[in-house]
């Protein structure tokens, strides 16, 4: 056995972690004291974006275990 060969796919979805903290301030409106922890936090990561299977916006309703696991 042996490996003939590699390569690297990405998801389709591509957000700047920008994008990503201000939607995860939208989804969480009630923790708005952790902010600005939320803010330093992905500040200092030093990444620039990630990609996600899907768009932002269809994981709000993702609620639980359950529907994570069904999508």
């Amino acid at each position: 056995m042996r490996i003939t060969t590699t390569a690297t796919a990405f998801p389709p979805h591509y957000y700047t972690q920008e994008e990503v903290v201000a939607a995860l301030q939208q989804y969480w409106d009630r923790g708005k004291e952790y902010i600005p922890f939320m803010d330093k936090l992905h500040s200092h990561t030093g990444v620039a974006g990630r990609y996600f299977a899907r768009p932002l916006l269809e994981y709000v309703p993702l609620n639980t275990f359950g529907k994570t696991n069904d999508v």
